[in-house]
C-alpha cells in the first residue's frame, strides 16, 4: 500500500510556509490617539487601567437615611434627623446614637453610620423620623471599590473594542490601532462627576446625543 503523500506538487508550498511568508510582509499598523467615540472596532494597543478607586468611598444604594443599626435593630424606632445629604455632597460629621441623616443615591455614608433605611419604610414629622422596618449593618451601601480598585486593569491589549467596552471606561483614556478606516461615532458617552470639590469623584457613563465625549 502506497504511503499517504503530502497535498503538494513540484513547485508548490504548504499551507502553513504560504502563511508565514505572507505575514513576514506585514508590519503593524502604529498606535494612536482616538476619541472614545472613534474606538469602536477598534484594537487596544496597551492596557486600559482604572485610574482611580469605584466607588471611592462606601455610597448609598438607595434613597433614604443614614443610620446605626444598633439604632434600627427593634422598632418603630424614633431617630432625630440631623443632616441631609444630596449626590454630590458629604455630611462631614460622625452620627452619633439616635441619629440619622436623609441620603440620596450615590451620596458618601456617614462616619458612624452603618447601613441605610429606605424612605419607604420611613414615616417622616419635621426632625424626626420614625424607621418601620429594621436593618442590618451593611444593608444598601456599596463598598468603597465595590466595582474595581485604582490599578485595575479593565481591558488587554488586543481587544477589539465593541459598545460594551466603550460604556464601561468612559473615564479611562486608551490607545488604540486602526483596523479600518471608516469608523463608527456612536454610542457617544459623557463622563458625569457627581462629587464636591476635594473629594474623590464618581464616575458615570450617559449616553450624550449631542455632547463632544472627549470635551
Amino acid at each position: 500500500m502506497a504511503k499517504d503523500q503530502p497535498n503538494t506538487k513540484p513547485g508548490m508550498i504548504s499551507v502553513e510556509e504560504a502563511q508565514k511568508r505572507l505575514l513576514a510582509l506585514v508590519e503593524p499598523l502604529g498606535a494612536e490617539q482616538v476619541a472614545l467615540a472613534q474606538g469602536l472596532g477598534r484594537v487596544l494597543a496597551e492596557a486600559v487601567t482604572a485610574r482611580r478607586t469605584q466607588p471611592p468611598f462606601p455610597a448609598s444604594a438607595m434613597d433614604g437615611y443614614a443610620a446605626r443599626s444598633a439604632d434600627v435593630n427593634s422598632v418603630p424606632a424614633r431617630l432625630k434627623v440631623v443632616g441631609n445629604v444630596p449626590a454630590g455632597k458629604s455630611y462631614g460629621k460622625k452620627l452619633g446614637p439616635g441619629e440619622a441623616v436623609r441620603i440620596f443615591t450615590g451620596s458618601p455614608v456617614p462616619e458612624g453610620a452603618d447601613c441605610i433605611v429606605i424612605q419607604e419604610d420611613t414615616q417622616r414629622d419635621g426632625d424626626w423620623v420614625t424607621v418601620n422596618e429594621p436593618a442590618k449593618p451593611g444593608r444598601f451601601i456599596r463598598p468603597a471599590g465595590l466595582d474595581f480598585r485604582e490599578g485595575y486593569v479593565g481591558l488587554k491589549p488586543g481587544k477589539r473594542l465593541n459598545a460594551r467596552d466603550l460604556g464601561a471606561y468612559p473615564t479611562v483614556d486608551g490607545t488604540v490601532t486602526r483596523r479600518r478606516s471608516l469608523l463608527r461615532a456612536d454610542p457617544r458617552r459623557l463622563v458625569t462627576i457627581t462629587a464636591a470639590a476635594g473629594r474623590s469623584p464618581l464616575a458615570s457613563s450617559t449616553p450624550a446625543s449631542r455632547a463632544d465625549p472627549c470635551r
